[in-house]
């Protein structure tokens, strides 16, 4: 499946996007990161091609 990946700073201002194949939302998260997580970075919005949103966001952002 066809992914937009949206790469966020902390005030929601897009620092990075790109397109991927994956068979899940985490799969294409997991592409990004491999690809180098921008500096300032902490949220990434995984869109599918359906319109389908998931959010991942780094571990400090997420209180783990």
């Amino acid at each position: 499946m066809q992914y937009h990946i949206e790469l966020l700073d902390d005030l929601d201002t897009i620092v990075c996007m790109m397109h991927t194949v994956a068979e899940s939302p985490a799969i294409a998260f997991r592409i990004v990161i491999e690809s180098g997580w921008p500096p300032g970075g902490v949220t990434a919005r995984v869109i599918d091609e359906y319109g389908h949103l998931t959010v991942f966001k780094t571990e400090a952002e997420s209180g783990a």
